[in-house]
């Protein structure tokens, strides 16, 4: 997980930031260890200040902080039942 040391490194000029996101796995959810062993974070959405961020910026956030985010494919208008299925096998 991100520590408060490294938030500041992201986000440097101390602007009011709100992540979005869901803790998963181990102790989290029941089933939680078929998504990974250990406890972990998936950022959905980033706002800084009044403003929400793109999508490719809070890819580039999630990487600076060593956590996952939300991938492309399951966002948007053309978000099916079979497009999520078929991603998973």
């Amino acid at each position: 997980m991100f520590t408060a040391s490294l938030l500041r490194d992201v986000f440097p000029d101390g602007k009011e930031m709100t992540l979005y996101g869901k803790g998963y796995g181990a102790k989290i959810q029941k089933g939680g260890t078929r998504y990974r062993g250990a406890r972990s974070f998936v950022l959905f959405n980033v706002m800084v200040g009044p403003l929400w961020l793109i999508h490719d910026a809070v890819q580039g956030i999630a990487a600076q902080l060593h956590i996952d985010a939300v991938l492309t494919e399951f966002m948007g208008s053309g978000l099916n039942v079979q497009r999520c299925v078929g991603a998973t096998e």
